[in-house]
């Protein structure tokens, strides 16, 4: 089975999937490379607006790049990593990504302060915000709606759903329930903004079928594009102490494989795919360790298991 013509029209390529890579190459006619930073930002989770510790499998250390743990100051992160990555794969325009910990969570003058110095960089060409739904009140959106007209910049919020069981997200302790996701997207959208979701496979609890019924809920929000990853049980996280043999999927690399492979059709393909798995140090990783898989290697693999088999991206979506 062949990708349709609509569909290739739509993606720009054959391949079975609506990759972001060329997604991101076909807006910008290059390669555009994201830098992670740290804006010095906290969390509800870990602030004491809602808890303290964080949902049970975060780690923030796991997934910070080492530019970013040299220095707190934002512009020198900023300088590190066009340093890093112009010399690693010849960039020379970046998408500013805050990523670590709730890039919306805090005064708004902070906020502004640090979305102000991103978006001020002449070599970034725009800004992606990691963040919760619980953290974009109005004067958030207000200021980046204000941002985006001053810069001309296009501003990216990438919200992290994790999953669409509200008793999973009680579990893990997000704090909020798939309903304040799918308000936050739609009130976001309602603004113009481009909205990613964040979404993660095999939390405890979860059962196959229920994995693949997040794929259908997804479908009816107005994302614009789903970053997808398998859990990894990390050190120190609170997940490590809870986690339960019995009731946690631990997925080798064959068996998401095989998940992906029955997901990613049910998909619909308007939906830019950014990536399928995490990347979190393997000195970090409790389980399941897969000794340090890179994020495009397992992609190539995600091609040929889909092309293998006839499928792509949406053919198994319902309209």
């Amino acid at each position: 089975m062949t990708v349709p013509p609509t569909i290739q029209a739509l993606w720009g390529h054959s391949g079975p999937f609506n990759d972001y890579s060329r997604y991101i190459r076909k807006m910008y006619g290059k390669r555009i490379q994201k830098i992670g930073l740290d804006g010095g930002f906290s969390c509800p989770n870990r602030d004491g607006t809602l808890g303290h510790g964080g949902c049970s499998y975060c780690s923030v250390a796991s997934f910070a790049p080492s530019y970013q743990r040299e220095t707190p100051e934002l512009r020198e992160q900023i300088e590190k990593g066009i340093s890093f990555f112009g010399s690693k794969y010849g960039t020379d325009s970046y998408l500013a990504y805050f990523q670590s910990y709730t890039s919306s969570h805090g005064q708004i003058h902070r906020l502004e302060q640090a979305y102000e110095i991103a978006l001020g960089h002449p070599s970034i060409l725009g800004l992606n915000l990691g963040t919760r739904p619980d953290c974009l009140e109005p004067a958030v959106v207000d200021l980046l709606d204000k941002l985006r007209s001053k810069w001309g910049k296009p501003i990216t919020i990438e919200i992290g759903i994790e999953s669409t069981l509200d008793r999973t997200l009680d579990r893990i302790g997000r704090g909020h329930s798939f309903a304040d996701s799918c308000s936050a997207i739609e009130h976001l959208v309602s603004h113009s903004f481009d909205v990613n979701g964040h979404l993660i496979l095999g939390l405890p609890g979860e059962s196959r079928n229920e994995l693949l019924a997040h794929a259908p809920r997804l479908n009816q929000l107005p994302l614009s594009g789903l970053k997808i990853h398998h859990l990894q049980v990390l050190k120190g996280t609170r997940l490590a102490r809870e986690v339960s043999p019995r009731d946690f999927l631990g997925f080798s690399q064959e068996e998401y494989l095989d998940l992906l492979m029955d997901f990613i059709p049910r998909l619909r393909p308007n939906l830019v795919l950014e990536r399928f798995i995490n990347e979190a140090p393997v000195d970090q990783v409790i389980t399941p360790r897969w000794g340090g898989v890179m994020n495009y290697a397992f992609g190539a693999k995600v091609v040929a298991g889909l092309e293998a088999r006839g499928l792509y991206q949406g053919v198994w979506h319902e309209s």
